[in-house]
């Protein structure tokens, strides 16, 4: 029981740190990556910018 609440608690820590950029080179929107939208535009800009436990998604 101890092991199931200790997998719980680390999948729980891990989602609620995580982020996920996105990148598209036709997006028009602010280039913050936040969304398809607002897509970063640049690969290099955005590994530049990101952080640890990142999912990037590339259009």
């Amino acid at each position: 029981m101890k092991s199931k609440l200790l997998f719980i608690f680390v999948l729980s820590f891990y989602t609620l740190f995580s982020q996920t950029i996105y990148i598209d080179q036709s997006a028009t929107g602010a280039n913050n990556g936040t969304d398809w939208a607002n897509a970063y535009t640049n690969l290099q800009t955005t590994i530049s910018n990101i952080g640890t436990n990142t999912t990037i998604n590339v259009a």
